[in-house]
């Protein structure tokens, strides 16, 4: 595909998704073939979360379908890496800013893009702009490689975001993506590859795909060997070292929880390994809502799970994944009835109940412990 504009100029439209861009191209099922695959929707039954209580996020109905495209002369921008198409128009689905719409992203503030480098390779495109958050990292950075290896994509490296924990490197070198295999994005990145491999993200409607779940336990924690540890039965994870959502009465919580035998853990600066040994050494888990909990795809079947929440962000994350591995869900919600919040709320509202914190009601939770056999 020729260029016919000046690569310097940014985008003034979009595409929703690359599937639209790749089917504005082709009209012809047998030319679309080659640069087009869908991916099959896993057949998972869904049943309601809590029948008598509200999430206080909408929800899907189903995991939404994942598919490949292959995009001959795309370009990657930025330090989040916006995939911008042949005929330079933003990709949102593959560049997607966290709150933000898609006409706000921030490829249309820009007056210039820089100067564009070729690259003749297939490239891989893996941004997230939160891949620094272990979440999005494990599901949404780590799964499309596992989802491009499924269907048999290969690929000559690989684009990522800026890499700044720890648990980046080891879990790539774990799938043997050498330094060598990476292009790392920063704010003068413009490159154009002979092709970009481009595909929307796994789980950040926080329905995570079984498939992914079975990917992460067999590559980090199966593979590894991990063995359970009898120091790590029963568990709380502190979000004290977060920037956000702090549990209150923390001190009050763990104090309850020593007594009855649960060791209160903070697990920043721990390495994934680690990580999935408590979490599979675990037979009860009591946590705030966090990326944490992304560990229990390590948690083994009939684990007891108590999620604890502020009434103003209740999601729907780590139930689903606690499906996915038969585990004994739970959640509390402190503070009041559920106060819904929808994506179209103000941005200034959901980022309030996005960082709420968490006041634990003592007298729920021991009475959620006294049915689950602890006193």
């Amino acid at each position: 595909m020729r260029s016919i504009f000046d690569k310097s100029a940014p985008p003034k439209d979009l595409y929703y998704s690359a599937k639209q861009w790749i089917h504005t191209c082709f009209d012809n099922p047998e030319e679309l073939q080659p640069f087009y695959k869908e991916c099959p929707i896993e057949n998972i039954p869904f049943q309601p979360i809590f029948r008598k209580q509200k999430m206080g996020w909408p929800q899907l109905v189903k995991p939404r379908p994942h598919y490949i495209v292959i995009m001959p002369k795309g370009r990657v921008w930025g330090g989040n890496g916006a995939v911008v198409s042949p005929d330079n128009k933003l990709i949102w689905d593959a560049s997607h800013e966290i709150m933000r719409k898609p006409r706000e992203h921030s490829i249309f503030s820009q007056s210039k893009l820089p100067p564009v480098t070729f690259i003749p390779e297939n490239l891989a495109v893996l941004t997230h702009m939160e891949g620094y958050s272990y979440y999005f990292w494990m599901f949404d950075v780590l799964a499309r490689i596992e989802l491009l290896r499924r269907n048999g994509i290969q690929s000559d490296r690989y684009v990522l975001a800026s890499m700044t924990r720890a648990f980046q490197e080891e879990t790539l070198m774990k799938l043997g993506v050498s330094r060598e295999k990476r292009i790392i994005c920063d704010n003068l990145t413009h490159i154009q590859g002979l092709e970009l491999i481009v595909t929307p993200l796994v789980a950040d409607t926080g329905m995570t795909p079984k498939w992914a779940c079975d990917f992460l336990r067999e590559e980090f924690l199966q593979k590894t060997g991990i063995k359970p540890s009898q120091d790590f039965k029963r568990i709380y994870i502190s979000r004290a070292d977060a920037k956000r959502r702090h549990v209150k009465n923390e001190q009050e919580v763990m104090g309850f929880l020593k007594n009855n035998g649960f060791a209160c853990l903070l697990l920043d600066g721990l390495s994934v390994a680690e990580q999935a040994q408590i979490f599979f050494s675990a037979e009860m888990i009591i946590a705030p809502h966090g990326a944490a909990l992304t560990n229990l795809v390590f948690s083994k079947p009939g684990t007891k799970v108590i999620e604890l929440f502020s009434p103003r962000w209740v999601r729907h994350t780590y139930w689903w994944i606690s499906q996915h591995g038969d585990l004994d869900y739970d959640r509390l919600v402190c503070g009041g009835p559920i106060l819904p919040i929808t994506p179209s709320a103000p941005l200034p509202e959901i980022l309030h109940a996005l960082e709420a914190d968490i006041t634990v009601d003592m007298r729920k939770l021991k009475k959620k412990l006294r049915s689950a056999g602890i006193s």
